[in-house]
């Protein structure tokens, strides 16, 4: 008796184990889909281009700013005289 009590609780056990590890398998497969699609070296290149981008604009920007006030402040001069 002692013998069938142990194999009623490891085949429960065994059970256990098996409905935890489709749950596991579930919430993996659920978690993929969930994830957005890498587009591999197209997203790499995106994202280069898009910091690439970024900098030149900045540049452009500190560039044309200081150009700009330097010529606001000579025509501001040449006005003023």
């Amino acid at each position: 008796m002692l013998a069938n009590q142990l194999d009623v609780l490891i085949r429960h056990e065994y059970n256990q184990d098996r409905l935890r590890e489709a749950e596991r398998e579930r919430l993996i497969q659920e978690a993929l889909k969930a994830r957005p699609e890498s587009h591999g070296w197209h997203s790499l290149l995106l994202s280069w281009l898009g910091s690439q981008m970024v900098n030149w604009g900045q540049g452009l920007q500190a560039r044309y700013d200081a150009s700009a006030r330097l010529a606001a402040n000579s025509q501001s001069t040449v006005i003023g005289k």
